[in-house]
Parts: C-alpha cells; structure tokens; sequence
C-alpha cells in the first residue's frame, strides 16, 4: 500500500467531515 495516497484521502475524508459538521453546527444555531 501507498502511505501517501491513504494519506491524502484520509485528508480529503477529514476535510468533507469538517465541512459537514460545520454545516450542522450552523443549522444547530439556527434553530
């Protein structure tokens, strides 16, 4: 296995999870 490809897809994993709790967090202050 490639350490960098698991390496960067762990990074684009952790991105999109950031966004999306991110995004949550918003709606929860909304509400």
């Amino acid at each position: 296995m490639k350490i960098g490809v698991i390496t960067s897809s762990f990074r684009l994993e952790t991105r999109r999870a950031l966004e999306t709790a991110r995004e949550i967090g918003a709606d929860g202050v909304q509400l």
